[in-house]
């Protein structure tokens, strides 16, 4: 009977340390996400996030190491810009686990390589350009490698009603530029050399730094939406 018993305490102990261990390997993910999470909404008021860490095992975590982290943040502002949805793809990150899990705060130790994609509305994107001083503008249609702009010119102290068929491109890794390659002018006539011309506004769209290092590395026209691309790594 001494023998069973203490075999038995055995199997209670092998039992439970296992019920920890996968419990560990369970929990672990849920607890490193919500971390970051805090940590995000800090960055990203307002928005709403989410976030998935992959590590193998699960408990690698805890030391600070994920194979992969995917971020999803919905209506993030960053400086006059408003994006619709901000998704980034980190692979294998490691990280201060002390910084992260005691004060909400990610110091990224290495990482491998990282990808983020922003898509912006139509109306965000024309409450973007507003701030320009060249051109009024009321309204933009986004369609497949162009975009339409309605409003207004401004020249000699007066608005003169105008619309433009361009593109925004890249100007370095914090502005886009508005190049149109064609405006035309309600009425048709207006002093100077505007009417029927191309027009460049410079930096019509300051980006302001992305979250965890992020540069601009492309900017895509699709149908209602604007989509920048940007990357990082490796650190």
């Amino acid at each position: 009977m001494p023998a069973v018993s203490a075999r038995r305490k055995v199997w209670l102990l092998a039992v439970g340390a296992l019920a920890v261990a996968v419990g560990a390997n369970l929990g672990t993910p849920a607890v490193a996400g919500a971390a970051l999470k805090g940590y995000l909404r800090a960055q990203l008021p307002g928005s709403r996030v989410e976030v998935d860490l992959e590590a193998s095992p699960p408990i690698a975590l805890w030391w600070g190491r994920a194979a992969l982290v995917t971020v999803v943040a919905h209506h993030v502002q960053m400086g006059t810009l408003g994006m619709e949805r901000f998704d980034a793809t980190f692979d294998t990150l490691r990280f201060d686990p002390q910084a992260l899990y005691v004060h909400r705060t990610l110091v990224i130790r290495s990482l491998r390589s990282g990808s983020a994609r922003a898509t912006v509305t139509q109306g965000d994107l024309t409450h973007a350009l507003a701030r320009s001083t060249a051109i009024r503008v009321d309204s933009v249609v986004l369609q497949p490698g162009r975009v339409w702009v309605r409003g207004a010119v401004r020249a000699f102290g007066a608005e003169f009603p105008a619309e433009g068929l361009g593109r925004l491109v890249l100007n370095g890794e914090t502005a886009l530029d508005l190049i149109l390659d064609s405006v035309v002018v309600a009425g048709g006539s207006l002093p100077g050399s505007v009417n029927g011309e191309a027009m460049t506004i410079r930096s019509a769209i300051e980006v302001p730094p992305l979250p965890f290092g992020f540069r601009l590395t492309g900017v895509r026209m699709e149908d209602g939406r604007l989509v920048l691309d940007a990357g990082t790594g490796p650190v």
